[in-house]
């Protein structure tokens, strides 16, 4: 019989500051620009 795991209750706002977005994530890639005209 597996044992249970006790898991913490979620809280928002717990992973701020993992993940960073590049200020310019929206602009078009100079690699598709080809296949975008």
């Amino acid at each position: 019989m597996p044992r249970a795991v006790k898991r913490r209750k979620r809280q928002f706002g717990s992973a701020k500051g993992l993940i960073a977005m590049a200020p310019d994530f929206d602009a078009p890639l100079e690699d598709f620009k080809d296949y975008m005209e």
